[in-house]
């Protein structure tokens, strides 16, 4: 269990106090369940729940930016309250990935009615993700220099029916098109990057 977190900065609408419609979008996208869960307990929720750390109130809006908003009885007619939250999400509900942070800070945040509109500005990552994800191999300097491309754009449109061909295959399907080649999940897929410069060895596999 460790103490790492990512810190999500929304800017959102509600008709509902800011703070209480931040704690919704904390609870929705961490522990909070509609109903009790077997083998839930406070415990695991407190260790598990996104928390707001921070609500900077803006100016209020007279329209909402999404329809279908909930408004509570007494705000009926008021103007939607504006502002930007910091939610800090637990690393160990989701682990130093990518795919699994993206469905817990964005979600199902469109389909609740409490927030009349959000958007997700920034996000802080600590440093395991930095260690998980360390950069690319080559960055763009580094494939200019590859492929002695030191201007110009670099097209790299997808080939999906390259994935697990062999080279020479897809060199043929790909035409007079250079090639880079990467290795995912110990597959060759090649795309086509320039018009008029094969893929260097130094890429191959």
């Amino acid at each position: 269990m460790s103490n790492d977190v990512v810190v999500a900065t929304y800017l959102i609408e509600s008709f509902y106090p800011l703070q209480d419609a931040a704690q919704i979008l904390a609870g929705e996208q961490s522990s909070g369940t509609f109903v009790a869960v077997p083998g839930e307990t406070r415990e695991l929720r407190e260790r598990h729940a996104a928390r707001v750390i921070a609500v900077d109130e803006l100016p209020p809006r007279p329209e909402p930016s999404l329809p279908g908003a909930a408004r509570p009885t007494e705000h009926r007619g008021a103007a939607v309250n504006v502002g930007h939250v910091r939610i800090a999400f637990p690393v160990d509900n989701f682990g130093p990935s990518l795919p699994g942070l993206i469905p817990a800070v964005l979600g199902n945040l469109f389909e609740l009615r409490e927030l009349a509109g959000v958007r997700l500005l920034d996000l802080d990552l600590p440093e395991v993700f930095a260690r998980r994800y360390p950069g690319p191999q080559f960055g763009v300097a580094g494939t200019r220099r590859l492929l002695d491309a030191p201007s110009g754009a670099l097209s790299v449109p997808s080939s999906s029916q390259v994935w697990g061909s062999a080279l020479s295959s897809c060199a043929q399907s790909c035409g007079n098109s250079s090639i880079a080649v990467s290795i995912l999940s110990r597959t060759t897929s090649l795309w086509p990057i320039h018009p008029t410069r094969r893929c260097p060895t130094a890429l191959q596999p």
